[in-house]
């Protein structure tokens, strides 16, 4: 899957995202932005150059990551927690949360699922044994 740079953009501008706030800005696209209210909502792990891997959420939509957080971030998606639109979202945040009160990322509600520990080896594998991320 490819993102989509400019559409990613409009829909930053468009939910007013802020930095930091990953999770947040993707569930506002998807509850908020006409059109994507039955998109994929994702929480994974991203990969930007050798030295950084990190958790992350987007929204995938059409075949494409729409990452209103960071859109001009050339980075390497590994989809772990995918909840499918806003009902899905609604859903999700019905689970306990964990003992932690962690709100967000969602992924901690689901004990048990192993998504996210193999978007981690992904990632991993990835970043250790690829010269150049994709688009770069």
């Amino acid at each position: 899957m490819k993102k989509n740079v400019c559409e990613s953009l409009r829909l930053g501008q468009a939910i007013r995202a802020k930095q930091q706030m990953c999770y947040e800005n993707a569930i506002k696209v998807i509850r908020h932005v006409p059109g994507y209210k039955h998109a994929f909502y994702v929480e994974g792990i991203v990969v930007e150059g050798k030295d950084s891997v990190f958790e992350h959420g987007w929204v995938e939509r059409h075949g494409e990551i729409l990452d209103p957080t960071l859109p001009l971030d050339k980075m390497a998606y590994f989809p772990g927690l995918r909840i499918e639109g806003k009902k899905g979202i609604d859903q999700a945040f019905r689970q306990p949360e964990p003992i932690t009160g962690v709100v967000l990322p969602l992924f901690h509600r689901f004990v048990g699922d192993c998504e996210m520990q193999r978007a981690w080896e992904r990632a991993i594998a990835f970043a250790t044994s690829s010269p150049v991320l994709p688009g770069f």
